[in-house]
């Protein structure tokens, strides 16, 4: 009987203190990127063209003229000026953007468990020590 009480008062008084921390610290790092490229190209084309042409012909073929000094038979004089102003323009405009947007965010998590020694467990072994010293006197008594 005895040694039943013991090992029941060992298994019901456990190891009473207890202390844990628990800290847990995180780094979370989130980044967005957002490129935006606009082209904007202006490309712009002016045709500025003059043509005069300058044609002399004899009233009769068959008779010759004079022309600034010259004497022409039988001919056809023509002169072309061309003048070209014509405007050939492009532009390359592009606009790079580029936005970074970096989200640091620390998470710690902190855990104390502190458990006290049970107070119960005194009063157990207090039992079990007086019971013992209770059944040793009943079996001396008698012999002393």
């Amino acid at each position: 009987m005895v040694y039943r009480l013991v090992i029941l008062s060992i298994l019901l008084s456990s190891c009473g203190s207890r202390k844990v921390e628990l800290n847990k610290s995180d780094l979370e790092t989130k980044t967005e990127t957002k490129i935006e490229i606009v082209d904007t190209s202006n490309v712009e084309v002016k045709f500025d063209i003059e043509r005069n042409t300058f044609t002399i012909e004899a009233k009769d073929n068959l008779k010759p003229f004079t022309y600034a000094g010259k004497t022409y038979f039988n001919a056809v004089l023509r002169q072309d000026n061309i003048k070209d102003k014509s405007l050939y323009r492009k532009e390359n405009r592009i606009a790079y953007k580029e936005d970074n947007k970096v989200q640091t965010r620390y998470i710690t998590k902190t855990k104390y468990i502190t458990r006290k020694d049970n107070s119960y467990m005194y009063f157990i072994i207090l039992i079990i020590i007086s019971y013992i010293i209770y059944k040793l006197y009943l079996r001396y008594k008698y012999i002393i």
